[in-house]
């Protein structure tokens, strides 16, 4: 990519940035973002998992955060939207994070995919949502994250109504990887850990207990079929009407992981990130080489996956866990408990799904 065109990006991040605070039912156009492909969400909505982004990227995570102005404190909300932009897409389309050089706009001939845009949120007092793109955990880590520098102007882990939302598309799951991704999250919300304030180990991660905004309960369907689960897996979606559970699947092309707690703090949002993207990585690997039963026993237990994340790319993961290491037991055989689950049913479930 030539000086020019480098030129001619920069101008259009800086003079064509949707600085607006949108109503909550705006819906911008989606991509997913990677660190050598950008690419229309469109274009996977009815794909395998085997698409060429999920592949060569990994998994597109967008995020939705949730901020309250604190009192008496002026914003320029415009100049944080800038901001919150500028450098991150900088980065990613003109510097291309000093290893690429190629151009991953050429399609994009109007503008420049941009990041963030905020909006409304009638569950919040007085604040604002910063909603992403989805992007995956390569991006996430490498672009600056600047949203701590507006401590003094937002509030977020420390007020009732703020949280956290990750959503990540339900294209990049098979049925029988999604329905195996399900059973981990189940293991993890299970998992007890000594605690003061929070009583598992994913409500530990999440940074707070689960609520009437995040319930733990597993998405279900009405059907009276031999695995409400597994039907989840295959009909991508939960059919009690209920939305405000801990993952949502009532979107129609995305999971919503509702249980975190909403943070400015970069280690803490990337902890986050890292979290989500170590499930999927984790249970897609048991789900393309094992066998159903190595893979109910790998998911019905946290210890495997806690030796899975202990990785560079999951280091803020790893160091948010650390001190809390002791609590899980010296040999982690806290994790290691296996649930009320009808393990030879669910293997039979599962076995079928992957066509063993």
């Amino acid at each position: 990519m030539d000086d020019q065109r480098k030129s001619e990006i920069k101008r259009k991040i800086t003079y064509n940035m949707d600085m607006d605070v949108h109503g909550y039912g705006y819906k911008p156009s989606v991509y997913f973002i990677g660190r050598n492909l950008v690419q229309s969400a469109l274009a996977s909505k009815e794909a395998q998992a085997e698409h060429a982004f999920f592949t060569l990227e990994g998994l597109p995570m967008g995020m939705e955060l949730e901020v309250e102005y604190r009192r008496d404190v002026y914003c320029d909300i415009e100049d944080v939207i800038h901001t919150i932009n500028k450098e991150a897409m900088s980065r990613a389309y003109v510097d291309r994070f000093n290893e690429y050089d190629n151009d991953v706009l050429t399609h994009h001939t109007v503008s420049p995919v941009q990041f963030f845009i905020a909006k409304t949120d009638g569950s919040l007092s007085d604040g604002i949502e910063f909603v992403s793109q989805p992007m995956s955990l390569g991006v996430w880590r490498d672009i600056p994250l600047v949203f701590e520098d507006y401590n003094d102007v937002f509030a977020a882990f420390h007020r009732r109504t703020t949280g956290l939302h990750i959503h990540v598309p339900k294209a990049a799951f098979t049925d029988s990887h999604l329905f195996t991704w399900m059973l981990l999250m189940q293991t993890l919300g299970k998992t007890s850990i000594n605690h003061n304030t929070t009583g598992s180990l994913l409500s530990l991660i999440g940074q707070r207990r689960f609520n009437n905004w995040a319930r733990f309960e597993q998405p279900t369907v009405s059907a009276e079929v031999k695995s409400k689960l597994a039907q989840v897996a295959i009909d991508r979606t939960n059919t009690d009407g209920q939305r405000y559970k801990y993952l949502n699947l009532h979107p129609q092309h995305t999971i919503e992981l509702r249980f975190f707690k909403a943070n400015l703090k970069t280690n803490r949002l990337l902890k986050n990130l890292e979290f989500v993207d170590s499930t999927y990585e984790y249970t897609k690997m048991l789900d393309t080489t094992k066998d159903s039963m190595t893979i109910l026993d790998s998911v019905l237990s946290a210890s495997d996956w806690y030796e899975y994340i202990q990785q560079e790319k999951y280091s803020n993961l790893t160091e948010y866990l650390r001190p809390y290491e002791h609590r899980f037991g010296s040999q982690l055989d806290a994790l290691d408990t296996r649930y009320d689950l009808d393990n030879e049913f669910d293997q039979e479930v599962l076995a079928h799904m992957k066509g063993e």
